[in-house]
Parts: structure tokens; C-alpha cells; sequence
């Protein structure tokens, strides 16, 4: 087995979120942004081969090796150089995730993660095992994350009771004091 190729979810990438009136002040355009991200990281891939049944997918990783690198990206050289403009004076920069594929249900995502096998019948048989094991895995995580999501809601019922017995009963007596002192007086 090759790699295990996660598409969406929780897979990790790099956001930049433009600040447009720093932008405006420095006169740079999206575009140049754009560019400079570009040129610095040389990233390519998102693309897959079929063939027969199986599906091979494409991806090359880029240069950049953490947030830190991606805001030292020149995106303006000044005469001198040590005035440059760069990605940290024009946006802020975070690791963020792509959205998940396949099904999303309201509070669930489920996404896809497919096993790359090497060439040969045998790999293949190893690459539906592990996708196998892949799958019983999600299903566990999804009942511990529906478990866990079912124990807070019991709680929160637990403390709705609560509150409504002592409303029913306190409550409904501390109402009937206020009413009669209000009468007496």
C-alpha cells in the first residue's frame, strides 16, 4: 500500500484571507496576490487515471512547509528590498479544511478516503482490505461521535426536567406569595 488520499474532510490546507482595504492602501490586486502564491508554492495535481477498476489519483505537493513560509511570500518588491510587501502585511493566514465529499447529513459529514495501491492484483486485494478497515473505522467514529452527541442531549433534557419540576412546584408558590403580599397591600 501506497497512501491512504483523504478528499475533503478533515484534510488540512492553507487559507488566505485578503484584508481589501490593506490591499487597497498597498495598490496590489487579487490578481498579483494570486500570482505570488502561485510562483512561491509551485502546487499542482487534483486530477485522477482510471484504469480498469481502479482509480489513481493525482497530487503534488508544494513548496510551502508551514504558515510562516506562506506569509514571507513577496508579493511586491520595493527598491532596496527591505520594504517589500508580503502576504502577512496584505491578509491573514490559518490552516483551514477542505469541505467533505459524499454525504453530509445535518451534523454528520461523511467523506471519502481512498487507498492508492501500487500495480498488481495482489495490492489491489490489500488496498480493499485496508479500504474495508478504513470504512469500520468511520462507522466506529460516527457511533462514538452519535453517542456522545446523544449523552449531551440526554443532559440537557436531565437539566430541563429539573428546572420545570422546580417551576411547577417552588415556582408556582413563590408566584402565589408575591400575588397575595401585593393584594395585602
Amino acid at each position: 500500500m501506497v497512501e491512504i488520499n483523504s478528499f475533503g474532510g478533515y484534510l488540512r490546507q492553507y487559507e488566505v484571507a485578503l484584508k481589501t482595504d490593506r490591499l487597497r492602501a498597498f495598490g496590489i490586486s487579487t490578481h498579483e496576490v494570486f500570482m505570488a502564491l502561485e510562483n512561491a508554492n509551485e502546487n499542482s495535481g487534483g486530477a485522477y487515471i482510471e484504469k480498469s477498476s481502479s482509480a489513481y489519483f493525482i497530487r503534488a505537493e508544494g513548496l510551502v512547509k508551514n504558515l510562516d513560509d506562506i506569509r514571507q511570500i513577496v508579493v511586491k518588491a520595493m527598491p532596496g528590498g527591505s520594504n517589500s510587501v508580503r502576504i502577512s502585511d496584505l491578509a491573514e493566514v490559518n490552516f483551514g479544511y477542505a469541505p467533505r465529499y459524499d454525504a453530509v447529513y445535518p451534523g454528520w459529514q461523511f467523506s471519502r478516503q481512498v487507498p492508492i495501491a501500487q500495480k498488481g492484483y495482489r495490492k489491489a486485494i490489500e488496498a480493499a482490505a485496508l479500504q474495508v478497515q478504513v470504512s469500520q473505522n468511520d462507522h466506529e467514529n460516527l457511533l462514538l461521535e452519535q453517542r456522545t452527541a446523544l449523552a449531551h442531549l440526554l443532559h440537557e433534557q436531565e437539566k430541563y426536567e429539573i428546572l420545570l419540576r422546580y417551576y411547577e412546584t417552588q415556582g408556582r408558590d413563590l408566584a402565589a406569595e408575591l400575588f397575595r403580599s401585593a393584594i395585602a397591600t
